[in-house]
């Protein structure tokens, strides 16, 4: 099924790239403030809407922000109906123990450890960690670099920033911005 991105910015760019590096195949972007993306063809829902049983959705833009990852599970929800791919770049490390949702983009250097789970459209960056165990909310970004360890849990639309550590059964039960380079809890 050929893939259509849902936003077309700089995540995207790494959604591309990640698509090539397992031969999947994207064909156009939804994005009302973009024109032109990587010569991709542009589309509106309607186009998704009329082609769901030939196409496939991602979502595509980024979240730094608690209500930028809402914003991704808002749009997530928009799209009953039609089937999200998800996309592991074939230089990330995924355990077959792995439980992993649906529109979930893994990209490359991340490793996803036995009995981990990772919610529907998360979002796993590059050189990130997700130990055994963990669970990923819905719609949550593991910016790059970080570490979830084992049996820690992240909820829904959470942010976790680059390089951070989130250390062992720690629980984070509402949506919460973790910054870059710190240690959760303190």
């Amino acid at each position: 099924m050929s893939i259509v991105l849902i936003g077309a910015g700089g995540h995207a760019k790494v959604i591309l790239d990640t698509a090539k590096s397992i031969n999947k195949k994207i064909v156009g972007f939804i994005d009302d403030n973009v024109e032109e993306f990587f010569g991709l063809t542009k589309l509106y829902d309607k186009d998704l809407f009329q082609n769901k049983n030939k196409l496939s959705a991602i979502i595509a833009f980024g979240a730094v922000k608690v209500d930028e990852a809402k914003r991704r599970n808002d749009v997530f929800s928009k799209y009953k109906g039609i089937n999200f791919t998800t996309l592991i770049h074939r230089q990330a490390i995924v355990s077959t123990k792995a439980k992993i949702g649906k529109g979930v983009v893994i990209f490359p250097g991340a490793i996803i450890n036995a009995g981990a789970i990772i919610d529907d459209n998360a979002i796993i960056n590059s050189a990130a960690i997700i130990e055994h165990d963990a669970t990923i909310g819905k719609g949550t970004h593991i910016c790059p670099g970080a570490i979830v360890l084992g049996g820690a849990s992240v909820a829904k639309n959470s942010i976790v920033g680059a390089g951070a550590v989130i250390l062992p059964y720690s629980e984070i039960l509402t949506p919460k911005l973790i910054y870059a380079l710190t240690r959760y809890p303190k």
